[in-house]
């Protein structure tokens, strides 16, 4: 009787490796590739995200319009910018100090994007800055930010860029 149980579970688990075996030998199960159809909405629901970020950056961050921030950031909205709070008064709140009022349009430079990326319902927005070499004040160097926002509902919900808490003489934004 011991014989058998152990031939039995002898069999058993050479089953069992058998099976596994078979199983990680078998070709991965391939996803059905997006209709044209969902590519065509998911590529109209990316421009309709690029369009609302790029909106913003053109009303608020270029021509310093911050009353027209409520037109694109959700009253909610999620910062992660350890200088800016959340919220869309929070945003209000630290550039309302930047722009008392909006600029003149003579006043007005346009950022030169180095890449605008769309992804479902992101849009990363990079570009280049000069700043100075704080080692030597006569000289400038070329910087690389980016600004990153998910949209929901034709709205700006969260926003990411690499802002640091500035240290004494430095720049706040």
């Amino acid at each position: 009787m011991k014989d058998r149980l152990s031939t039995a579970a002898a069999i058993f688990a050479g089953l069992a490796l058998m099976a596994g075996a078979a199983q990680a030998a078998s070709p991965p199960v391939k996803e059905k590739p997006p209709s044209a159809a969902e590519l065509k909405a998911k590529w109209e629901q990316e421009q309709k995200a690029k369009a609302v970020v790029l909106g913003f950056w053109h009303a608020v961050f270029e021509e310093g319009d911050i009353s027209k921030a409520k037109d694109y950031y959700a009253p909610g909205i999620i910062q992660h910018n350890p200088i800016v709070p959340s919220g869309l008064q929070g945003f209000l709140d630290t550039f309302s100090r930047r722009w008392p009022k909006p600029l003149d349009p003579d006043k007005v430079v346009r950022t030169k994007f180095v890449k605008v990326m769309v992804n479902d319902d992101m849009v990363n927005l990079i570009y280049a800055k000069q700043r100075t070499n704080v080692n030597d004040p006569t000289k400038t160097y070329e910087s690389f930010w980016f600004d990153m926002f998910r949209v929901k509902d034709g709205m700006i919900v969260e926003h990411w860029d690499p802002q640091i808490i500035p240290g004494p003489g430095q720049p706040r934004l």
